[in-house]
């Protein structure tokens, strides 16, 4: 790949083993495929310091392009160069994979991460910035930044449909709960609870007297009960319970 993208050709060989003879880069093995790299991190970045700010973008581009075709390549790796290339299109597509990667491999907070950057790299109108709230709020949450996760699951209700917002709510009520920030949890179910047309838990009387009423109500009505799918149920009951 480097050989390539400097277009030295035949010479790269020559020129590989001057610079590895004057101790400036090492190679994991003698093929032309192995993964070449500076013996210091000083040697790259005065070469990097080197270049001016087209050559850089130019050859970050050319190092997207002839990653993409190699097997193999992390998502990440991708990702540096696109974003040093200016492609946030491209930078876009290779965030979400290593975001999902990290997910999945349980690296949470590295997942928030990327998601975070996804986000900033999205059009404000784009209509995969719900999800991908949602998803950053889940990861906070799985970190166990209650905290934060709490605001994102907030900000991400803003975004969603109606279903999907009544969820996020729901979520990030448990999620400052769980941190103990109960303030914030008792802000958000009330404001939860409003919605759905039931008293908050700051105005409601004692629950005393409607526990009694509850409990009278089934001794008079027994226990039987006829089986329904959820389809015949009223949808706005389903969401109270």
């Amino acid at each position: 790949v480097a050989r390539d993208v400097a277009e030295v050709g035949v010479d790269a060989i020559k020129a590989f083993a001057l610079l590895r003879a004057l101790n400036l880069v090492r190679a994991e093995g003698g093929g032309e495929n192995d993964l070449v790299e500076c013996t210091h991190d000083r040697v790259r970045e005065a070469v990097y310091a080197s270049l001016g700010d087209g050559s850089r973008v130019d050859l970050h581009c050319a190092y997207a392009d002839r990653l993409e075709a190699v097997e193999g390549v992390d998502a990440e790796t991708l990702l540096r160069h696109c974003l040093a290339g200016d492609r946030r299109q491209d930078a876009l597509r290779h965030a979400l994979t290593a975001a999902k990667t990290a997910s999945s491999t349980l690296a949470f907070a590295r997942a928030v991460e990327l998601y975070t950057l996804a986000l900033d790299l999205l059009g404000s109108e784009d209509e995969r910035r719900p999800a991908l709230s949602l998803a950053r709020a889940e990861a906070l949450a799985n970190a166990g930044r209650g905290l934060e996760a709490g605001r994102a699951f907030v900000e991400s209700a803003e975004l969603l449909d109606p279903a999907g917002a009544q969820r996020a709510r729901q979520s990030a009520a448990a999620q400052f709960v769980f941190s103990g920030h109960l303030d914030a949890g008792r802000e958000v179910l009330s404001d939860l609870l409003g919605r759905l047309g039931m008293p908050s838990i700051d105005t409601a009387a004692s629950p005393l007297p409607g526990f009694l009423a509850q409990r009278l109500r089934l001794r008079m009505r027994g226990l039987g009960f006829r089986r329904r799918e959820e389809a015949q149920a009223d949808s706005n009951l389903i969401e109270r319970l």
